[in-house]
């Protein structure tokens, strides 16, 4: 006797079981990724101010411009210093740190329309903690200033190396 070819319905259960238990415990790390990406995104902005600060203490140093209000050149942007290290003014200073194509300073509450926005020169910065100088934030396309999604960067004007974060909880 010929056994007829196909699958019996016992098999095809159980490989629809294993299919869902596989679906079930891989989808959860394949919808989370969108999460992932921005932190992952902000923590490269964060990095490259923390470079770019460095660098530019470096040469503050190098020259002697340690102490108070002062200026830098470099590669031909004038970079305004307070105590050796990058101000927290976003025109002045922190947008020579990054040097991300679309970027705009944006006042407050309004949505960042661009790529990424930024606004600097302030006394407090959501999301960052509390401190003495001058801060600002870079916060992606469809945020505002006062969401905690962005980077800050904070020059607390008294020679200690700038504060310079990530906060994404409502990313």
């Amino acid at each position: 006797m010929v056994r007829p070819k196909g699958f019996t319905l016992i098999e095809l259960v159980v490989v629809i079981l294993l299919l869902a238990v596989l679906a079930a415990v891989l989808l959860p790390r394949f919808l989370d990724t969108g999460d992932s990406a921005m932190t992952a995104r902000l923590e490269t902005i964060a990095g490259a101010l923390r470079t770019g600060a460095e660098l530019v203490h470096a040469q503050a140093r190098l020259e002697g411009k340690l102490a108070g209000l002062d200026t830098i050149s470099v590669e031909g942007a004038n970079i305004q210093l307070h105590s050796g290290w990058p101000r927290g003014h976003w025109v002045r200073a922190i947008r020579y740190l990054l040097r991300l194509d679309n970027v705009s300073w944006t006042p407050p509450g309004e949505i960042c329309q661009q790529t990424w926005c930024a606004r600097a020169f302030q006394n407090s910065v959501p999301g960052a903690p509390a401190f003495s100088g001058r801060g600002g934030k870079v916060w992606p396309q469809g945020y505002e200033w006062s969401d905690l999604c962005g980077v800050y960067y904070i020059n607390n004007e008294d020679g200690s190396p700038p504060l310079i974060g990530v906060t994404d909880v409502e990313c």
